[in-house]
């Protein structure tokens, strides 16, 4: 039992540690992709380091010590690249927040109203919009010309076509990720 409950301790820490380094990143990057592998390759290294350095640690045995970094490894990057990107992107996070803003302030609140309120979540006055260019020109998906016109590159090109595939595969929403049947044969 006490190396069972040292696997999940190490498990746990290491994957809190990868937590922390993506969180710290992004605020300093303000690249998340970039930082949830950051975070996860953290969250392995912090598993390797408590076996180097805790002896209670080495109990567990050696062949099974790779498994645990990699279980570290992989339980940091599925939740990054799930739980604060979905929160971070999503509408219903922000229809979420608004309601229960709403509702914490006693204000009626109405489907229109909702609906009015919405159309400001991309508006141009509150950055959503430029903060996501600038994120995909950092990415390197679109590049603006000097004439201030937008286009795709290689990459980005590549990534909306994955989306696209993956869209149809899922049945997700066509608006955000269905290309035109001219853009696919591009």
């Amino acid at each position: 039992m006490k190396v069972f409950s040292r696997i999940i301790l190490n498990v746990v820490f290491s994957c809190c540690a990868g937590f922390a380094i993506a969180a710290v990143f992004q605020r300093i990057n303000n690249l998340f992709f970039y930082n949830v592998f950051i975070g996860s390759i953290g969250s392995g290294l912090f598993s390797l380091l408590l076996f180097k350095s805790t002896k209670k640690y080495l109990l567990i045995d050696k062949p099974f010590r790779p498994f645990l970094v990699a279980i570290s490894v992989l339980l940091s990057f599925s939740f990054l690249s799930t739980v604060p990107l979905t929160i971070d992107r999503s509408y219903s996070v922000w229809i979420l927040k608004y309601v229960s803003e709403s509702n914490a302030s006693n204000q009626n609140l109405s489907a229109k109203v909702l609906t009015n309120e919405s159309l400001k979540f991309f508006s141009e006055s509150n950055g959503q919009l430029s903060r996501r260019i600038a994120e995909q020109e950092r990415l390197g998906n679109i590049i603006s010309g000097e004439s201030g016109e937008i286009k795709i590159t290689w990459k980005g090109r590549i990534l909306a076509q994955v989306n696209d595939i993956v869209g149809r595969i899922f049945g997700l929403e066509p608006k955000y990720s269905k290309l035109s049947d001219s853009d696919i044969q591009k």
